[in-house]
């Protein structure tokens, strides 16, 4: 096949991709944009005009590939305090002024993109990152709650008091609109573990508003009548039920600026800049790890697609846009968003009839979900990860945006992050800002072209661009040796970008290794977490650790408990390309039959992106070749799986010789003579009469599982006894086929 026949087909397929993905997306898209703008306190068409304004102008201008632009959840209760505050008589008024607020804080957003303001994005350190959108996502579930389960909450509550109000108003439920929640959640946190065909064809938000609009003909929304149940009474009617004029072109609104004067305008403004900017690079570090063509997002480019957008939007009565990643619908370029757009474009007309039937219950069982993912139980368990003291900045960072607001608890953030680091380091606060704002880095290069960077002092997200531009300087040499020895203290965001983006963005190519950080002290395993002195406590083996020990000791190997960060070489695989891996554990290291070196170990990563991960577990076996082998993927012939092998770029390799393998296995790949000729009639009848798991190779080594959970110590035997045999079943065939291309020689 021709490189140019090649690039036209996968150009083809690409476009293919990005039109049903486009209608995946907008079928995501509307029910979310509508729950946004209603929950936001503004007409439901205020959410559709920001996503197609999104889709439509953000696409052309915006630096990341598979994102998609449209209206923030997380911008929601901003909205209605703002709505709140600025209100008269008219209950638009407070809106256009809001409007007014977000065009200034796009022209704003413009400029942080235009003087290249994104690189600051490492200011905002992982912990007060997610204390801001975690109490958002509490904000949002604390506000659509009353709402879901169809009672009357007092709006001047907090959201702390809202949220210690939840048991109550659950309790005081409207039966008849709690059902469309409690049905709706069962299909939201479901969807994911259902496996039938017909299901997962649907988005999920889909069938939440489906269902509910069911509900809602059965018990008769439309109209004001009431209905008893253990001799309870419940009022029913239109008020449960979306509101939207025929004419969309009422909803076109353009801005109030008269409140430019006033000091809570300009809060509005700073708090809509700060959380687009926020989930801008959120969205940019989520999308390049999990972007399985590796590229990397302009993030500049993002705050200006953003920023234009967000103005535009204001101008004809839309929400701020901001970008965010979506749901995997297999998209490969940007036209997905566009065509997306272009969709929304064409069902405007089509809304305002089918809206007027959506019960409010459904979109604010939307809405809460979303608000459950922004402060996912798994976002508190990373942090705690990166140490007690991250932990601390985020609990302090989302408390007092609770009580107080964004811009308080940022501040409130920053200070608790600065007092905890001053602590730790032991240093005069004197000393301590010293270093911080003249951290001393040396750099020198010796004859070898191999460079030597030296720092001391204090390294935080405060002074991180200067080490940046530091290794950044040194990206011509073949090598880069960066001694932290004497650096009193190195902060979680630091670590992060020396262990995740040095050697992909600023040394492609260049080796780079970190020493002189094992003599200082972390308040947590993880590699992130902040160093100031030397910790290093082996944990106590609980029972399935102990029979994995033993099971390591059977096959000469030895064996790990800890957590280890250490996964570079399972990114190799296909199977992690679109899934980052967070951490494995319980790893064991050994050899088969002497030439295979073997690696067993626990992985927990993620299986989707940003707000919509799904953590994942799974038990695996790593064999490492001491030869070559074809790149393929084999493994069990289900509904779901011919799906995935039907959309890929490679065929199912059927052997009409072995009809039982063919039909247990889907077995594809790039190469398909050489992967038939590896598949010889040996390792096939092996195969057919073994449990099935999945086996993928890269060429040089095989990953091996079966199941996404934990394997249980009977269950990691069982692996280890089938790795072992085939691992025979290779080393036998790669020896014949020595022999025979020897014998080939002398003759």
């Amino acid at each position: 096949m021709s490189s140019n026949f090649r690039q036209a087909l996968s150009g083809k397929l690409a476009m293919k991709d990005d039109i049903v993905a486009a209608f995946s997306i907008a079928l995501v898209t509307i029910p979310l944009a509508i729950g946004i703008a209603v929950a936001s306190g503004v007409p439901p068409m205020a959410g559709i005009f920001s996503a197609i304004i999104g889709g439509l102008i953000a696409t052309l201008f915006r630096g990341s590939y598979l994102t998609i632009n449209g209206p923030a959840a997380s911008l929601i209760v901003v909205t209605l305090g703002a709505i709140q505050t600025f209100s008269g008589e008219d209950p638009l008024s407070g809106f256009k002024v809001f409007l007014a607020a977000s065009f200034i804080a796009g022209l704003l957003l413009i400029l942080l993109g235009l003087f290249r303001i994104g690189r600051y994005g490492d200011l905002f350190s992982t912990a007060i990152i997610y204390g801001i959108i975690g109490a958002i996502g509490l904000m949002i579930l604390s506000k659509q709650l009353p709402v879901a389960f169809g009672v009357e909450d007092d709006p001047s509550n907090s959201a702390f008091k809202s949220l210690m109000n939840a048991p109550d108003i659950i309790m005081r439920q409207n039966p008849f609109v709690g059902i469309i929640a409690i049905l709706g959640f069962v299909i939201l946190f479901g969807y994911n573990v259902v496996k039938i065909k017909i299901i997962k064809a649907i988005p999920a938000p889909i069938w939440v508003i489906s269902i509910a609009m069911l509900f809602s003909i059965a018990f008769q929304f439309d109209v004001q009548h009431s209905m008893f149940i253990f001799g309870a009474e419940f009022v029913l009617g239109p008020e449960l039920l979306m509101e939207i004029p025929e004419d969309i072109r009422t909803n076109l609104l353009f801005p109030d600026f008269s409140r430019l004067n006033s000091f809570a305008f300009w809060q509005v403004v700073l708090v809509i800049t700060l959380i687009v900017y926020i989930e801008t690079m959120i969205s940019a570090k989520a999308m390049d790890k999990i972007d399985p063509l590796r590229r990397q997002t302009n993030v500049n480019r993002d705050l200006f697609a953003c920023g234009l957008t967000t103005s535009m939007s204001a101008l004809i009565g839309g929400l701020p846009v901001i970008t965010a990643v979506p749901l995997y619908h297999g998209a490969k370029t940007k036209m997905a968003s566009f065509i997306q757009g272009i969709v929304l474009l064409l069902c405007i007309f089509l809304l305002p009839v089918i809206i007027q039937n959506i019960p409010l219950a459904a979109l604010a069982t939307l809405l809460i979900f979303t608000g459950y993912k922004l402060a996912s139980p798994k976002i508190f368990k990373d942090v705690y990860r990166l140490g007690f003291e991250q932990f601390v900045v985020l609990f302090v960072t989302l408390i007092i945006i609770l009580f107080k607001g964004v811009l308080l608890g940022t501040v409130a953030g920053f200070v608790t992050m600065f007092a905890i680091q001053l602590a730790k380091s032991g240093l005069t606060r004197k000393q301590f800002f010293g270093y911080l704002f003249r951290p001393e880095i040396e750099i020198g290069l010796n004859e070898e072209n191999h460079a030597y960077i030296r720092t001391k002092g204090v390294f935080n997200f405060v002074n991180i661009l200067r080490l940046k531009q530091a290794i950044r300087s040194t990206k011509k040499a073949e090598r880069v040796v960066l001694d932290m020895s004497d650096t009193r203290l190195v902060d979680s965001s630091v670590l992060e970008y020396l262990h995740e983006e040095v050697e992909k963005y600023d040394l492609p190519g260049v080796k780079f290794e970190i020493v002189g950080l094992d003599a200082h002290e972390t308040s947590s395993r993880h590699p992130n977490a902040m160093h100031v002195l030397p910790e290093d406590k082996k944990p106590q083996l609980t029972k399935r650790q102990y029979a994995l020990e033993q099971l390591s000791e059977r096959y000469d190997g030895a064996y790990w408990p800890e957590i280890r960060w250490e996964v570079s070489s399972f990114k190799q695989f296909n199977y992690f390309q679109t899934r980052p891996i967070d951490y494995k554990l319980n790893t064991s290291k050994g050899n088969y039959h002497l030439f295979l070196e073997w690696e067993s170990c626990d992985l927990t990563f993620d299986q989707g992106a940003l707000y919509n991960a799904q953590e994942k577990h799974t038990s695996v076996i790593l064999i490492h070749l001491p030869f070559n082998a074809p790149v393929f993927i084999l493994q069990k012939e289900g509904a779901i799986e011919k799906l995935e092998t039907s959309l890929s770029f490679y065929k199912d390799i059927d052997f009409l010789a072995h009809p039982k393998f063919s039909n247990r296995y889907l077995l594809n790949g790039p190469n398909e003579e050489e992967i038939r000729a590896y598949f010889n009639d040996r390792l096939i009848e092996f195969l057919e009469n073994k449990e099935r798991y999945y086996i993928e190779s890269n060429g040089s080594m095989i990953l091996i599982f079966k199941e996404m959970r934990f394997a249980s110590p009977s269950a990691m035997e069982e692996m280890h006894i089938f790795s072992n045999q085939l691992s025979k079943v290779l080393l036998t065939n790669w020896k014949e086929q020595a022999q025979k291309l020897k014998a080939e020689v002398n003759i």
